[in-house]
């Protein structure tokens, strides 16, 4: 009977070592540069909403719906890449990706950097949607190395400050910061 209790825990600790690798397996990483957006929609009816996304081109105000909410954070994550809150989503990403060290990443002073510097170099939009809310549009140019992740990622919280990811089919991956060396305040002519 001694013979058994052994094999079980290897067996256990094989199985642990197999989540874990399966768990980071769906966090790759990716050296690139974006436009970073942070969206923050008012509305004197809740509470207030902040996403955020990057991606390869400036969006002009024509390629976002400004029927709704809903509508407009469906063409906007259409175009862009979802990204968690980087404060509240750093934790979980960092235990599932296997950041393992709180230098990882840069990380929490990475992190504070990141927010500093995109909100200090960000251009500013502002957009009325026709259901009543504002949206306010901070935009940064970024670079460095992303996690990608994959959607259905224990590494993502289930919604965004107060919006249910859930309600965003239109992306399959989000990209968080990781290591961002390059900060730049976009053109003005970019975002019209």
């Amino acid at each position: 009977m001694r013979t058994g209790k052994p094999f079980v825990a290897i067996l256990l600790t094989q199985l642990s070592f197999m989540a874990v690798k399966a768990q980071r397996s769906e966090c790759g990483k990716i050296v690139d540069t974006f436009f970073y957006v942070t969206v923050d929609i008012r509305s004197a009816r809740g509470y207030p909403v902040t996403m955020s996304g990057v991606g390869k081109t400036a969006l002009k105000e024509g390629d976002l719906s400004v029927v709704g909410v809903d509508s407009f954070l469906q063409s906007f994550y259409r175009e862009y890449k979802y990204v968690p809150d980087p404060v509240g989503g750093y934790g979980k990403i960092q235990t599932v990706c296997g950041a393992d060290s709180p230098s990882a990443g840069g990380g929490k002073e990475g992190i504070a950097r990141f927010v500093d510097r995109t909100s200090r170099l960000a251009i500013h939009r502002k957009i009325r949607l026709q259901s009543g809310e504002t949206v306010f549009m901070d935009i940064t140019r970024v670079g460095g190395v992303f996690w990608k992740i994959d959607s259905r990622s224990p590494a993502l919280s289930s919604s965004s400050n107060e919006y249910p990811i859930s309600k965003i089919t239109e992306f399959s991956e989000c990209y968080f910061p990781d290591r961002i060396g390059f900060y730049q305040k976009p053109k003005p002519g970019d975002w019209k």
